[in-house]
């Protein structure tokens, strides 16, 4: 593992912690949704650096020429399971009952969709689907934004600074906007196998973890004394 990535693997362990710090703080049910979530994070994450020792440790040369060589599999049903999160997770901040009834059919048809590619098609072992990175995508980004505007809409927006939730949108939609198209694109980096082409990968991936877990853990710390998000609880 190298020194980078393990620097991302533990940002994650504290945003992990930060958020059962901060959800012993402000317990509701949308941020117990939000620890196991990223408790489940940590988890996926932790199985997926198998890939590092197929070469080197016996216990794992079987995986080698197979299709669990690599972990796109585990990542691929990690990234659908990403995407409906974040839907319902903003639904649950939501109070128009027109707008929670369409993220709601919006997910159900993201998840039908996603899940048959993978399962018709040889894409779940050989890359990341890219039909699930572009619907997944837009799906967060309606949600987001669905978000964003009953905030414009109502007094909640006077509390942003406070507001953990804010936080958190903040850091998922400029990860999934600016990783999106290199995770469709990172087979054709990875195949090319140049220097340029990897360190270009992992150089944008690790900016957008840092992004993401960091805007978490300010989150979690900044509103973890403030009573406002109890206004924002709607679920």
């Amino acid at each position: 593992m190298e020194f980078k990535q393990f620097i991302i693997y533990f940002i994650e362990w504290a945003a992990f912690i930060f958020s059962i710090y901060y959800y012993k703080k402000q317990p509701s049910k949308p941020i117990k949704y939000l620890v196991l979530y990223l408790g489940f994070t940590v988890v996926v994450e932790t199985i997926g650096f198998y890939t590092f020792f197929v070469d080197d440790w016996d216990i794992f040369s079987f995986l080698k020429n197979t299709s669990f060589e690599k972990n796109y599999w585990l990542y691929n049903v990690y990234l659908i399971i990403t995407f409906l999160f974040y839907a319902l997770f903003f639904k649950l901040f939501l109070k128009n009952t027109k707008t929670i009834k369409l993220m709601e059919v919006l997910s159900g048809l993201f998840l039908i969709t996603s899940v048959s590619i993978l399962v018709f098609s040889d894409v779940l072992f050989i890359k990341y689907s890219a039909i699930t990175l572009i619907s997944g995508t837009v799906l967060v980004l309606i949600s987001i934004f669905t978000y964003y505007l009953e905030l414009i809409n109502s007094d909640r927006i006077l509390n942003l600074s406070k507001s953990v939730v804010f936080y958190i949108s903040v850091g998922v939609l400029i990860f999934h906007l600016c990783l999106t198209p290199v995770f469709i694109f990172s087979s054709l980096l990875i195949d090319k196998s140049t220097p340029e082409n990897i360190i270009f990968y992992t150089s944008l991936l690790n900016v957008g973890n840092y992004i993401l877990y960091s805007s978490f853990i300010l989150g979690f710390i900044v509103c973890a004394k403030s009573n406002s998000n109890k206004d924002e609880i709607l679920n």
